[in-house]
């Protein structure tokens, strides 16, 4: 496994990044099979089926995807690094058995794998005061996915990373900002 040092600006460069990864990814074979098998057992055009299926899977696992049998486990990046690994490499890697990373990863992938079967998605960086840096990030997706007008009614917070949290879930207070990789179509 390689890695490349990048020195970043700020919380908001890397939140444009890490949405970056997410649009690269939508379209890769890799997670566009890994998200059909996933949402298998959906009923056809059952949104909120399918997003609730991608997030189990990233969250606590599914046995449609071997790789995701036990889910995407939260490991912490060491002190003073940050990895960013787009969702092709971390299917890959739960494929060797290295089923884990930080909440960066967690958000790539559960708003990578809603984007490659249609949702707008991005990912949302949080922190708890009005002052001071963000402290986390998590994938969002647009819900429903198809509307007459192609927007989505609401933004649902995909937060894998959170044991109470759940799809929709945000946390409580605090202030937000938004990434949109894959916009809605116009």
């Amino acid at each position: 496994m390689s890695f490349a040092l990048r020195e970043i600006q700020d919380q908001r460069q890397a939140l444009r990044i890490l949405a970056g990864l997410v649009q690269k990814a939508i379209d890769n074979p890799l997670v566009v099979s890994t998200a059909r098998k996933i949402v298998s057992r959906c009923p056809a055009r059952d949104d909120e089926c399918e997003l609730v299926a991608i997030y189990e899977a990233v969250k606590h696992g599914t046995p449609e995807v071997k790789a995701l049998a036990k889910g995407f486990r939260y490991v912490a990046d060491p002190i003073q690094t940050d990895f960013f690994s787009g969702a092709e490499r971390l299917l890959k890697e739960c494929a060797d058995g290295n089923c884990s990373g930080d909440c960066d990863e967690h958000g790539v992938l559960a708003a990578a794998l809603a984007g490659a079967i249609g949702f707008p998605v991005g990912l949302r960086i949080w922190g708890p005061t009005a002052n001071g840096d963000f402290e986390h990030v998590y994938g969002v997706a647009g819900y429903p996915k198809q509307e007459a007008s192609n927007d989505p009614r609401e933004w649902l917070g995909m937060d894998t990373t959170v044991p109470s949290a759940y799809v929709g879930w945000d946390p409580p207070s605090g202030r937000w900002a938004t990434a949109i990789a894959v916009a809605p179509m116009e």
